[in-house]
This record gives structure tokens, sequence and C-alpha cells, in this order.
């Protein structure tokens, strides 16, 4: 049914609404399933190449003595001025280790420095 107005006809029928307003087809979607897994593809290349990033430097850096970032890694997490009077920059690099190496859920602080030292060792 068309209303006619002084401005023009008016689409007031399904039909006519339907040419104005097309349908997602088949195309449509597969289009649009293509562009999600493109991006699914691209971000899981990033997280991808910044674990690699993050075990072949982010540990290298900690190759000279384990056992001391491991160390100073469990006082970061059991005191709260592991620091006290000394230089802090040591203890800040340290900390960059928590966000490579995360403690699991259960997991005690000494056993977590313990895995930690070892994951820096079997990386170096």
């Amino acid at each position: 049914m068309v209303i006619s107005s002084r401005y023009g006809a008016v689409m007031n029928t399904f039909e006519d609404q339907e040419a104005v307003q097309p349908r997602i087809t088949g195309k449509g979607l597969l289009a649009l399933a293509i562009v999600f897994v493109v991006a699914a593809l691209v971000l899981r290349g990033i997280f991808n190449a910044a674990e690699i990033y993050g075990d072949q430097v982010g540990i290298a850096r900690y190759c000279d003595d384990p056992a001391a970032a491991a160390t100073r890694v469990g006082e970061i997490l059991t005191n709260e001025d592991p620091a006290g009077g000394e230089e802090r920059r040591p203890y800040i690099v340290a900390a960059k280790l928590i966000y490579l190496v995360p403690q699991r859920h259960d997991e005690s602080v000494e056993a977590y420095v313990e895995r930690l030292a070892d994951h820096i060792s079997a990386k170096c």
C-alpha cells in the first residue's frame, strides 16, 4: 500500500520496506564470518608473539643470577618494603618476573620462588 503526500509517495507496506532495508543474505554472513576469523587469527598471532618474546628476551635478562632474581621476587611477595633502605631498581626489575611467570592459584610463595628459579634456569 502506498500513501501519497505532497512530498511524494511514502512506502508503507512490508514489501516496500524490504526493498529499502535489504536482508542479510548468505554472502553477508559469510563475509562477517571471514572478518571474525581473520581478526581472531591476528589476535592469536599477537599473543603468541608476545609469549615468545617474553620467553626469549624477557627471561634472558635474569640469566646472570636466576636465584637472586627469584629471591627478590619472594621478598616482593612477602615484605611490604622489600628494598628497605637499599636501591629499589633490582626489585623493580625482578617484579617483571611476576608477570612473565605468574604464581599459580594455590601455590605457596616458597614453591613459586623455586619454580621461578627453575623456569629461569631452564630458559637460559
